[in-house]
């Protein structure tokens, strides 16, 4: 069907193009057969039949994942996907139980910790130019990697605040994932503004630049610190053993 109507469509261009030349070729109705009326008639053909065509186009697939939309994002192969944290699968009126609430802890702070080291790997690619500043590596080469670090800190805020909550866990245990996600949406928020601040002070060269980069970053580090302590709390509420609290 979207085929037909797509060669609708082409026939009815070609028929404004026809008309525009010789009303008479496509016009075989009415008295005054005029470019205008020729114009008219055949846009009016085409858009009916594009709108129509427009319908009939099948739906491509999204993203099955959020990592794979956050790596869209980024504009990267560095993130790779991982399970999304699933909701457990209850009965209604009973609450989901320990070894599922453990499972859907653990993923959903997995997902927050591949997109920390998917950063913190395009952060050392950058400190490895600086390395090499003068010994083959150029300011252009610096702003470049800062620029792939600032894409992978907008990626770690758009994948972190897509992660779901499900509703079913119990109301602490909740409490905590949401304050971690609020806690790395701010770490990755001012890895962005910081990592845009060093960008400007390398075109600039001004301390005052310098100072607020890294009162960004210092930020940054400290919101993931309290969120990483927020993932302890949240591991220790969800029922894991003494020393079992970090992720494996």
């Amino acid at each position: 069907m979207s085929d037909f109507l797509l060669a609708l469509f082409l026939i009815s261009m070609l028929g404004m193009l026809l008309g525009l030349i010789k009303p008479g070729w496509v016009l075989r109705w009415g008295k005054r057969r005029t470019r205008p009326r020729a114009l008219g008639w055949y846009a009016l053909f085409s858009i009916i039949f594009f709108i129509a065509f427009g319908f009939t186009i099948p739906q491509r697939n999204k993203p099955s994942t959020v990592t794979e939309q956050a790596a869209q994002v980024a504009g990267t192969e560095e993130m790779k996907p991982v399970a999304k944290a699933k909701p457990p699968e209850n009965k209604p009126g009973v609450s989901a139980d320990t070894d599922a609430i453990k499972n859907t802890v653990r993923d959903f702070q997995t997902n927050i910790l591949i997109t920390v080291q998917a950063f913190n790997g395009s952060m050392e690619k950058f400190q490895n130019k600086a390395r090499k500043m003068g010994k083959g590596a150029t300011a252009g080469d610096l702003y470049a990697a800062l620029k792939d670090a600032q894409q992978m800190a907008r990626a770690g805020r758009e994948l972190t605040m897509r992660l779901e909550i499900p509703k079913d866990l119990p109301q602490e245990i909740r409490g905590y994932l949401w304050q971690i996600q609020v806690a790395f949406r701010e770490s990755f928020d001012k890895r962005y503004m910081g990592i845009g601040a060093w960008m400007d002070y390398l075109d600039n060269r001004k301390p005052s630049v310098e100072a607020k980069a890294t009162e960004y970053m210092d930020e940054a580090k400290s919101w993931e610190e309290k969120g990483w302590e927020i993932c302890k709390l949240a591991r220790r509420a969800a029922g894991f053993t003494e020393g079992k609290e970090k992720l494996e």
